[in-house]
């Protein structure tokens, strides 16, 4: 069993390279396509399922813009929604280009290599694809599945491409809250509502496009520089915290199948909280093997039985979470799941209303006897109680409780437990210069060479030569 290793001394040889370039918003010129108009149609039903009518017409700009459309692709899950292409088409110089049957595949998209889902891709292939081109693609979707009952929660941008026009129309059995950030005044928005149908357009005054260029590849923008709104039959966070709750707290307080029997009684004899959390956490990886992400088999939100978890003997970060808390629960921890938005560089809108768009992955606050908090992701490559990684430090998470629901943000990483010390030196001698250096991390700044001491041996990694 390997525990998380918090400190790697390694000799590498490093080099640093940097360029300077202004960053500025992008202009038209700047864009490889222009949306002429897009119109999105959406009919909410009052159990919260929803259809989705999408029409939009393109015009290529640059050579990028003819990559993006040779071959596009529409995205589904196949338990929760099915979609249909109503009509497929391009004009070039005047003449139009049909897309017939055989021009569009709809087929299963390949599982990931740990794991399998429901997820279809529906490909088409247009036809006359070149500077110039105008295409025009108008498609259905029918979401037949939500997480939870009578809600709807919808949150977008205009963040992208360059829009000419755009019209949104929603018409929803339930009644929404809406929510706008508008700082170039580029909405126009009307509400109807009556006691069956609450009616919202949102439609653009004039062209936008917020884009930048000579940005980092992952560079990160604040959401109030963007135009967004965000749409929700809730107000409040905490009440889809609320409802959310259930389906895994159903099956946290299920008894424990004897492999997560014996991971408790072993971790019990452990000295610290650290220890016996590490422990679990270490044992259940090496009983589960991890099966994917926000998707599960059934392509639902909410974790599978534990006695499922365990037979199958994988699972995703739901099955985990799940796991993880109950046989904590069962050693006398306090143990709360929460929805997040992992990865160092994905973002989410934390000025949103509540809807499902703001996580992609779920892990535990953990609280100990005497109130001190741990956040474990159970489904990270390590596990680590000392500390909190950064793909999840200082996110808005939602904590899943019935009766103590919040909507908070997880600590940052604490600089002094987190450190990248650097040295190197330089010698010349016959004209051949060498270059020596030694470089050390310390606590969460570890993760991933603590990841690749999960594969390899210490001998392994001492022979590694990292350039």
């Amino acid at each position: 069993m390997k525990f998380l290793k918090t400190i790697f001394n390694l000799a590498l040889l490093v080099f640093f390279m940097s360029t300077i370039a202004e960053a500025r918003w992008a202009k038209y010129e700047d864009a490889s396509v222009e949306v002429e108009f897009s119109n999105v149609n959406i009919n909410v039903n009052r159990d919260g399922t929803y259809e989705t009518e999408v029409e939009l017409q393109a015009k290529i700009l640059k050579e990028s813009g003819r990559d993006r459309f040779s071959l596009y692709s529409l995205i589904y899950n196949d338990d929760s929604a099915d979609l249909t292409v109503l009509e497929a088409k391009t004009a070039y110089n005047g003449e139009e280009y049909i897309v017939t049957e055989d021009m569009i595949e709809d087929k299963p998209l390949a599982s990931p290599s740990k794991g399998f889902d429901q997820l279809r891709q529906v490909t088409i292939s247009f036809p006359k694809i070149e500077i110039g081109t105008e295409i025009y693609l108008r498609y259905k979707q029918v979401n037949k599945k939500v997480p939870v009952d009578n809600f709807y929660g919808l949150s977008f941008s205009y963040h992208g491409d360059y829009l000419q026009a755009q019209n949104t129309k929603i018409n929803s059995e339930l009644p929404l809250e809406i929510k706008v950030n508008d700082p170039r005044e580029v909405l126009e928005i009307a509400e109807e509502k009556n006691d069956d149908i609450h009616s919202i357009s949102i439609a653009l005054k004039k062209a936008v496009y917020e884009n930048t260029t000579n940005e980092p590849h992952n560079g990160i923008l604040n959401i109030k520089h963007n135009t967004w709104v965000s749409l929700s039959s809730l107000s409040e966070w905490e009440d889809l915290a609320k409802k959310l709750a259930p389906g895994y707290h159903s099956v946290i307080n299920q008894p424990l199948p004897a492999t997560f029997e014996a991971i408790a009684e072993f971790a019990d004899n452990e000295s610290t909280d650290e220890e016996k959390i590490n422990a679990v956490t270490s044992l259940l990886n090496e009983k589960v093997q991890y099966m994917g992400d926000w998707r599960t088999v059934s392509g639902k939100f909410f974790p599978r039985d534990l006695e499922k978890i365990a037979d199958s003997q994988v699972g995703d970060c739901k099955d985990f979470s799940a796991s993880t808390a109950a046989i904590l629960q069962e050693l006398g921890y306090k143990v709360q799941p929460i929805l997040v938005m992992r990865g160092t560089t994905s973002t989410s809108n934390p000025k949103a209303l509540p809807n499902m768009g703001n996580f992609n992955h779920v892990m535990l606050r953990v609280i100990n006897r005497d109130g001190k908090i741990y956040w474990i992701d159970p489904a990270n490559t390590v596990s680590m109680a000392q500390g909190i990684f950064p793909d999840i430090a200082d996110r808005n998470a939602l904590v899943l409780d019935s009766e103590e629901a919040d909507y908070i943000k997880i600590p940052a990483v604490q600089g002094e437990n987190s450190k990248v010390i650097s040295h190197s030196e330089l010698t010349i001698e016959d004209n051949v210069v060498n270059e020596y250096g030694q470089l050390t991390v310390q606590g969460e700044a570890a993760l991933g060479l603590t990841g690749v001491g999960l594969y390899y041996s210490d001998e392994q990694l001492r022979d590694s030569v990292f350039v």
